[in-house]
């Protein structure tokens, strides 16, 4: 039988991260239960079932790191690999209960998720050669911003999919009945950084394909940075998908689905 010794201060710092994403995992559950946002049930079972496997998945990331100092290129296949095992798994789950995860609803958001997943790999890509006690709350930093993000694309769905914007309701999500809500997040502005792909426009580019000419859309920037406003590039790239009537900066931190 194996055993691996412990490393007391990587312990410690991985405590301390896992700490702040169960921190934002409970904020998470809340938002879902708040009646006033009116999640759908595909909605919220979606994104329940995506902080169950990764809350699992974060022990494996523990153990994978505990046993190196540093990151090799080695590790680094191996968690890309057990990822995507996880995402196998959840897409598997949708077919098989698909009575609960609507195939109308679930496919629409495995084409806009698919970038998320992405710079997360990327992210995960730039740990090689870091120390392990850096490593790991980087990974679950990372980690949290595409759950967070997750909960975005999610409500973004929701909220369109129950409006007067499609022909065909598939949700029953009436908070916005006749604009588009977008959100624009650190992650998001980060991924468009580095390899100039701006998830929040993909996610638009995605949607005018289910809405009669240009959908109206509210804004809603909760990057650090205000970055989006009239005649910024960025802007200027959503506003090719959607009827900009709106930009909102809302305070960071916890961020909220309004």
């Amino acid at each position: 039988m194996s055993y691996t010794p412990n490393n007391i201060r990587f312990r410690a710092v991985s405590s301390k991260a896992l700490e702040a994403f169960y921190a934002n995992k409970s904020f998470m559950l809340t938002e879902l239960l708040d009646d006033s946002k009116q999640f759908s049930t595909v909605a919220r079972e979606c994104l329940l079932l995506l902080y169950s496997e990764y809350s699992q998945w974060t022990h494996f990331l523990e153990r994978v790191m505990l046993k190196s100092q540093v990151l090799g290129s080695g590790e680094i296949k191996g968690l890309l690999a057990s990822k995507q095992e996880l995402e196998f798994k959840c897409v598997q789950i949708f077919k098989t209960h698909f009575n609960t995860f609507k195939p109308e609803f679930i496919n629409i958001w495995l084409s806009t998720h698919h970038h998320s997943q992405v710079a997360y790999d990327r992210c995960l890509e730039r740990l090689e050669n870091t120390p392990s006690i850096e490593a790991y709350p980087a990974a679950i930093s990372g980690l949290t911003n595409l759950l967070q993000t997750s909960l975005f694309e999610l409500y973004e769905l929701d909220c369109l999919l129950g409006s007067n914007l499609v022909l065909d309701k598939v949700t029953e999500n009436r908070c916005n009945p006749d604009n588009l809500v977008l959100y624009v997040d650190n992650f998001a502005l980060e991924y468009q950084a580095r390899y100039g792909i701006f998830l929040t426009a993909e996610r638009a580019r995605i949607y005018s394909q289910r809405v009669i000419g240009k959908a109206p859309a509210i804004i809603k920037n909760y990057a650090a940075d205000t970055l989006i406003y009239p005649g910024n590039p960025l802007t200027v790239c959503l506003s090719e998908w959607v009827d900009i009537i709106s930009l909102l900066s809302e305070p960071t931190g916890s961020q909220k689905a309004e």
